[in-house]
């Protein structure tokens, strides 16, 4: 191109705008890195911020005290109420059964009726020892004859001797004659001896066969209440009665009524003769008694480890019935060294136990575990013992050992935080109320 060309003013103008071109893509270029640095630098630095404001605080979480709630451990009451279920019973249950065999001929109780003793409650017919009743009272009339027989010739064996003495004295008789009217004598007495041991073994069997007539009466052995007749008119009784053949009538006397309860090892023996005893029936509102222990087994049941506690109450009026379930409440006093510790339930935790070498995280043992503070305050470590339960009352547990009065233990911890892990106690507060009982 001549130079004349380069001055025309299009190709001044084309010049201009090639050269604007060149420096205009690389300041686009640095414009918007430079917007594109700015929006990132205004948007990472409070996200950066952020992370480190989390960190920190993460950080001071970590190594600040955790907040638990604790509680002090307390001895148990002095003061110790026992309850045991029992069944009421009659202080006197007769089961009347028949002594002979036979069919019952006259019913003159029934179930509900009130008697008194030596009253008669039925009659069992007996015709067949009637019958041997019949036969042995001929026996004895023909033994009786008999008896007077022999007497009669014992009688006359002596006067005839006595004679033939006297006659052999004046040599009146012969010796021999003597001599066998004595024999006869003898004779005729050994009769008498027999027909006498006949009678009387005739009269023992008709004494025999009367008392058992007798007992075809079913009598009341004492004051009481018909509770249960199994038999009507015109049926068949055995003999003493069997599992398929049940007793005749049942009397009871529930003038008083007794129950047993089974006291456990540790509580038999702080009870006593004479102890007064509560006795509520249940499902009947404000149904109480008062009772009396009146024996102890003295020997504890090696299956169950508790002992035999009878209790007897008052019941003239009626108002408690014979066979009732009850509930029998029996105060007494624990010395010291028997008031074991009480956590509340909610301080109890089961762990695991270790297996093999490896050690716990907890640094307890396993099993039942409770975590107690150590440490003077206001900062705490946590200990994790194991513990031995005593009775579980719901919401206390006694603790037999493990922990002792006086220490703080933590609630509600859902795991075993890691040792050496400093606590800090939120909001100490009382133990709940006692619930003692067994």
């Amino acid at each position: 191109m001549s130079a004349a060309e380069h001055d025309t003013p299009e190709a001044l103008e084309e010049m201009l705008r090639s050269r604007r071109r060149r420096w205009l893509a690389p300041a686009a270029l640095g414009v918007v890195v430079a917007a594109g640095g700015l929006i990132y630098a205004m948007g990472a630095l409070p996200k950066r911020e952020a992370r480190a404001a989390i960190q920190q605080r993460a950080e001071q979480r970590a190594t600040a005290p955790r907040r638990v709630v604790a509680v002090e451990v307390r001895r148990a009451d002095e003061a110790l109420t026992i309850r045991q279920p029992a069944t009421l019973e009659p202080i006197r249950r007769a089961l009347i059964l028949a002594q002979v065999g036979g069919y019952l001929s006259q019913r003159r109780a029934d179930v509900g009726d009130r008697v008194t003793a030596g009253q008669v409650l039925g009659v069992v017919a007996t015709p067949v020892l009637e019958k041997e009743l019949t036969q042995a009272l001929s026996e004895r009339e023909a033994a009786l004859a008999e008896q007077v027989e022999s007497q009669q010739a014992l009688e006359l064996a002596e006067r005839t001797a006595t004679r033939l003495v006297q006659a052999g004295a004046s040599r009146a008789a012969a010796e021999q004659e003597v001599d066998d009217a004595q024999t006869q004598v003898r004779r005729a007495s050994a009769s008498v001896k027999r027909a006498s041991a006949t009678v009387e073994g005739i009269e023992a069997r008709i004494e025999s066969l009367r008392r058992q007539l007798a007992f075809g009466q079913l009598i009341a052995p004492f004051d009481g209440v018909v509770t249960r007749r199994t038999r009507e008119l015109g049926d068949y009784i055995e003999v003493g009665g069997n599992i398929t053949d049940p007793p005749v009538f049942t009397v009871v006397d529930s003038s008083s009524l007794r129950t047993v309860v089974s006291v456990p090892q540790a509580l038999a023996y702080l009870i006593r003769t004479g102890q007064e005893a509560i006795v509520r029936v249940a499902g009947v509102r404000d149904l109480v008694a008062r009772g009396t222990v009146t024996r102890i087994s003295g020997e504890l049941d090696q299956a169950t480890r508790t002992m035999p506690i009878e209790v007897e109450l008052p019941n003239a009026d009626g108002r408690l019935l014979a066979g009732s379930y009850a509930t029998v409440e029996i105060q007494v006093a624990r010395p010291l060294e028997q008031r074991p510790a009480l956590i509340p339930g909610n301080a109890l935790m089961l762990l695991p136990t270790p297996q093999g070498n490896v050690p716990p995280t907890h640094g307890g043992s396993g099993g039942p575990t409770v975590g107690v503070l150590r440490g003077e305050g206001p900062s705490y470590t946590v200990e994790y013992r194991s513990v031995r339960l005593g009775r579980d009352f719901g919401s206390e547990i006694e603790i037999l050992s493990g922990v002792e009065p006086g220490e703080r233990v933590i609630l509600n911890v859902p795991v075993p935080m890691p040792p050496e892990t400093l606590v800090e106690v939120l909001s100490p507060q009382a133990p709940p109320a006692s619930r003692s009982g067994s």
